[in-house]
């Protein structure tokens, strides 16, 4: 969720982690080394 000004983005540990372990996924996917 983006803060009312728009220039801070907050989200729970959970949701950190799972969007971490998406970005990781994509970039394992791609054969980024």
């Amino acid at each position: 969720m983006l803060t009312e000004d728009g220039k801070h983005l907050y989200v729970s540990y959970d949701e950190y982690n799972n969007l971490i372990e998406k970005l990781a996924i994509k970039i394992h996917q791609s054969g980024w080394e």
